[in-house]
């Protein structure tokens, strides 16, 4: 009984004592032959077809990719591992620079020579040697979606109300937006522009919302309103006019804004011109 005990026991442990020399076996420094053909041939031959989309120093890593270590090569990108070592034709590197048809194909502008194809596929079968204690890309470790740190992006945090900023000239503004508008102003050394009269400020939303500007008696009746609620009901009315907006279809090209009524705070979409647009959109 205890022979058959030791019969069993000696498998499991070889299997045990020769696994972690197993999966060190990528790991294994290279040979000085293996060293100088990828600084002679492979290196030179990466940094002019590859560094450029696929390292720290080109511009900028395509498909999370990185080509200048090995750590980042076995690693690989969105794909997976770049390679594997000694099979080339298991490696997506050596099927890429072969131009598959229903494939990827790298490099984008065009295929490699025969002979550069060649060498890569060499380098691949020869366990692509690269110097021991080259420099590890951070980039070079697998990245996932952090979604905890993705819930704290301003984007996803639920509304609250801000405090108001300190400002010096603290009775300037009518709404809360403004104390945010003057404390970046102040911090800059600015201050706001003097008040418009009434004659200016009605041109002025008048060339905005149809491309014309008011008749006479449209400001002398703007001017003789005292109202608290006298632009407001000015904003409406243009916003209600036929013409608003009919300017800017002419060019088939527009700018989307967003206007907000003093009075009420209704908030309606229209087409603005460039320089009170918060964004662009195309009709």
């Amino acid at each position: 009984m205890l022979r058959g005990c030791l019969i069993l026991v000696v498998p499991v442990a070889l299997c045990v004592g020769l696994q972690p020399q197993h999966a060190r076996a990528d790991e294994t420094s290279p040979t000085a032959a293996g060293v100088e053909f990828f600084e002679k041939k492979i290196r030179p031959l990466l940094v002019m077809r590859c560094h450029e989309c696929h390292s720290d120093q080109g511009k900028g890593v395509k498909g999370g990719l990185h080509l200048d270590s090995r750590a980042a090569i076995l690693s690989g990108g969105d794909s997976g591992p770049a390679l594997v070592p000694e099979k080339p034709d298991e490696s997506l590197l050596v099927e890429a620079i072969n131009y598959p048809q229903d494939g990827v194909q790298m490099p984008p502008r065009g295929k490699l020579p025969q002979n550069e194809i060649d060498l890569l596929t060499e380098w691949v079968r020869r366990g692509a040697p690269f110097p021991a204690g080259e420099k590890k890309s951070d980039a070079s470790k697998r990245r996932g979606i952090d979604l905890e740190a993705g819930r704290k992006h301003w984007s996803f945090q639920p509304l609250r109300e801000q405090p108001l900023p300190a400002v010096k000239n603290a009775t300037w503004g009518e709404r809360r937006m403004d104390a945010f508008v003057l404390e970046k102003l102040e911090s800059s050394g600015l201050g706001p522009s003097p008040a418009a009269d009434r004659r200016t400020l009605l041109r002025r939303l008048s060339f905005d919302m149809t491309g014309l500007p008011p008749t006479v008696a449209e400001i002398e009746a703007f001017e003789g309103d005292t109202a608290s609620d006298a632009y407001a009901r000015q904003v409406e009315r243009f916003l209600a006019s036929p013409h608003y907006g009919e300017k800017w279809d002419a060019s088939g090209s527009t700018s989307c804004a967003t206007v907000t009524s003093p009075s009420n705070g209704r908030s309606k979409r229209g087409r603005t011109p460039g320089s009170i647009a918060t964004g662009s959109c195309r009709h």
